[in-house]
């Protein structure tokens, strides 16, 4: 049994749909364009509240809070029933929108927070001399508080004057407000940070 349905006219382009306050502000807009669904708007117009208030009431909730599905139906972003966003097809960021991509001279062996309002992604180039004697490493670790951190990965360079000036880009997605700090030993030089 539906509750209530509206249907549009064929062919029109109109709202199907709309909803107004006791102020005449414009609170809710379903509206088509050739007959096609088109869009749905929520509006708030107060500054102390959501234009869009989800509350699941469900004990034992088995499904999102919210779903994004693609034309096939099928999911590729929503929020989980925990509060926790998803998105099965990647996250873009238009954080940057031009001149040059931010730069910072890391500090070997010390951790660097790279931005506080966003994620990013750092590329630094370490420049590895081996040499005859000793191998060369960059220790690869981020931290969520500056205090403890988790290594990554060790970048090593075996012991060989054939690898001498070798430079490798290391990458590193770094959470907003995580530091990151690479460690070389005296066989590796770290380049100038540069992150997006």
């Amino acid at each position: 049994m539906v509750a209530l349905e509206v249907d549009g006219a064929a062919g029109s382009s109109n709202d199907v749909l709309f909803v107004k306050t006791g102020d005449g502000d414009s609170a809710l807009e379903v509206f088509q364009t050739n007959g096609d669904a088109a869009g749905t708007y929520v509006y708030s117009h107060r500054n102390d509240n959501p234009a869009l208030y989800v509350d699941a009431q469900a004990v034992a909730p088995a499904t999102d809070l919210v779903t994004v599905a693609d034309a096939a139906h099928g999911s590729v972003a929503g929020v989980s029933a925990a509060g926790v966003l998803y998105t099965n097809r990647g996250l873009k960021t238009n954080a940057i929108t031009s001149g040059a991509l931010p730069t910072v001279a890391l500090v070997s062996g010390t951790g660097t927070q790279l931005s506080t309002a966003r994620d990013v992604v750092s590329h630094t180039p370490v420049t590895f001399n081996p040499g005859v004697a000793t191998t060369a490493t960059c220790t690869v670790a981020l931290s969520p508080d500056n205090v403890t951190y988790s290594t990554l990965a060790v970048v090593t360079k075996p012991v060989g004057t054939v690898f001498d000036g070798e430079i490798d880009d290391i990458v590193v997605p770094v959470p907003a407000g995580w530091y990151l700090k690479l460690t070389v030993n005296a066989q590796a030089v770290l380049g100038t940070t540069t992150y997006h």
